[in-house]
């Protein structure tokens, strides 16, 4: 018996700590997709939040 794997979504996560991705939103919304018949791509650009004192 032979299975095949089957992959509907994607999820993609980026970490940018140095912040060098100047606008993360944009890249999000242009690697996003969710269309019908399509792998669906979720992308999450994640920065180095630092905790306050």
């Amino acid at each position: 018996m032979r299975h095949i794997l089957i992959l509907k979504t994607l999820v993609c996560f980026v970490y940018d700590p140095e912040g060098r991705i100047g606008n993360s939103i944009a890249i999000e919304n242009d690697l996003n997709t969710d269309e019908p018949d399509k792998l669906n791509v979720c992308v999450y650009v994640f920065r180095n939040n630092k905790t306050r004192g």
